[in-house]
């Protein structure tokens, strides 16, 4: 499981990160690193299915992130690969389900 945009990269098989996210209903993701308090929350109002996202939303450190679009480019049993797209940055979620 992974979180990786141009500013930040936080990584399940790093020490001390703790992913959550909602098993079923709408798209939530939760990502804090212990040591250093990074935080990404990530949510949409569409279910967990492949295609686009509706009203995706993410915050990095508390401060929101204008997305231009988010999408399930990927799922099956074992993850989920989220590509998030802002202005001058491109933001991928791989999570584990």
């Amino acid at each position: 499981m992974r979180f990786t945009s141009n500013d930040l990269s936080l990584r399940y098989d790093d020490g001390g990160i703790l992913f959550s996210r909602s098993t079923s209903g709408n798209v939530t993701v939760e990502i804090v690193e212990l040591a250093t308090g990074h935080s990404v929350s990530f949510s949409s109002e569409s279910l967990w299915d492949e295609g686009p996202l509706k009203a995706p939303s993410l915050k990095i450190n508390g401060s929101e992130i204008k997305i231009t679009e988010a999408s399930i480019e990927h799922i099956n049993e074992k993850s989920a690969w989220i590509y998030i797209h802002a202005p001058k940055n491109h933001i991928v979620l791989v999570i584990d389900r």
